[in-house]
């Protein structure tokens, strides 16, 4: 019976939607399974390959053949041969954070016996927005908006190996690809990232106004939250790839342009901090219950510790006669050193349910396809000798 209920508890952010189902109806996913790893090669094959065969046709793919060639566009390769594949890799990720995490509100006691129904209202709501037509036709309406709308010198750069004179066929293809069908992929794949974090966040969000029955002195340090730590990890492989695409960019401005590592500084830490502030959106809604119960639980196990060791010490200090004190004899609070423990784990839960260590690592992710760029002027290999001879 727990099982079942489970099951009808069970919630994904890609199974279901318009988007899986359409794949689902000519054959890219399949029957059972996500098919990420066939979906990802098709991508790479429609966007990509075309740009390379349409450049090597017309002589501009190597360096050489024209001041800057296909192959030293590095934002263009990384966009459709990296970004494109983990955005559909992501599928994967998605489908099972999700999908464990949200049963495990109800499993582990967090959600009360008097809102279990509202908790199951609230994973159907986002059901049915998941499976809803509106945030398509908003993404399909974003996606020809910007196809329609966003100048031409706004990919100039990144064509500029295509442009000839007198135009060549090949290159006009490759322009014309590019644009309206490569792009648009990768576009499309950003916001239908975006959107299912705006779902994510939203169904967190309203889990979080239930009355949880939080446990502040959980030793996860999160008042029984710390399950959710890893919900960013639905996300964190289109946060790298965004990364990946922009230092793309950058490199190529840094190599061919005297883009200078002090210039790109500021954006730089722009990039990692506002992506790794994005992907934890979905946490934030929890933030305000678990101050609340920190703040109520100092309260209530300071007086508890506070009244066990005022007794310890009319027992032990004034030598009163407390032999049959019930909380002296409790096993649960035991030796004065052991209860304070219970305060002092009030006092570590932290503000958002995930630990430090996780968020690092989430910045280092992120902040890891900068590195060649920051080594290539910096040259990290002597800086690193520097080091060890220092401290030598």
């Amino acid at each position: 019976m727990a099982q079942t209920q489970d099951a009808d508890l069970e919630f994904s952010l890609v199974r279901g939607d318009a988007l899986f189902r359409a794949q689902r109806a000519v054959g890219l996913i399949p029957a059972r399974g996500l098919g990420v790893i066939r979906r990802a090669i098709l991508a790479v094959l429609v966007t990509w390959v075309p740009l390379v065969v349409a450049a090597a046709i017309a002589n501009r793919l190597w360096p050489g053949s024209v001041p800057e060639s296909l192959m030293q566009h590095f934002g263009v390769h990384v966009r459709f041969l990296v970004a494109v594949p983990l955005f559909i890799i992501d599928d994967a990720l998605a489908q099972s954070v999700l999908e464990e995490i949200i049963p495990y509100f109800v499993r582990s006691g967090l959600v009360r016996d008097a809102d279990r129904q509202r908790f199951a209202a609230i994973v159907e709501s986002a059901h049915h927005w998941r499976d809803g037509w509106r945030p398509w036709v908003g993404i399909a309406g974003i996606l020809v908006a910007w196809i329609v709308l966003s100048p031409v010198v706004w990919d100039a750069h990144e064509l500029s190996w295509a442009i000839s004179n007198p135009p060549l066929p090949a290159l006009r293809f490759a322009m014309f690809w590019f644009r309206y069908v490569a792009r648009p992929i990768f576009l499309m794949l950003v916001l239908v990232w975006l959107w299912r974090l705006v779902l994510a966040t939203a169904l967190m969000w309203r889990i979080s106004r239930l009355d949880l029955a939080l446990v502040p002195t959980h030793p996860d340090e999160a008042a029984g939250l710390g399950f959710l730590e890893v919900v960013p990890l639905a996300f964190i492989a289109p946060a790298f790839a965004i990364s990946a695409v922009v230092s793309g960019r950058w490199a190529h401005d840094a190599v061919f342009h005297g883009a200078t590592l002090s210039a790109l500084a500021i954006p730089m830490g722009a990039l990692v901090v506002v992506t790794t502030l994005l992907i934890l959106v979905p946490l934030l809604g929890f933030v305000r219950p678990l101050w609340l119960a920190r703040r109520v639980a100092l309260f209530e196990y300071g007086a508890l510790v506070g009244e066990h060791h005022r007794r310890l010490r009319r027992r032990w200090i004034y030598g009163e006669a407390l032999n049959d004190d019930a909380m002296l004899n409790a096993r649960e609070l035991g030796p004065g050193a052991y209860s304070r423990r219970l305060y002092d784990a009030v006092r570590s839960v932290l503000p958002i349910p995930i630990g430090k260590r996780i968020v690092l690592a989430i910045v280092a992710l992120i902040a890891l396809p900068l590195v060649p760029l920051i080594g290539a002027e910096v040259h990290l290999g002597d800086a690193l000798m520097k080091v060890v001879r220092t401290l030598l």
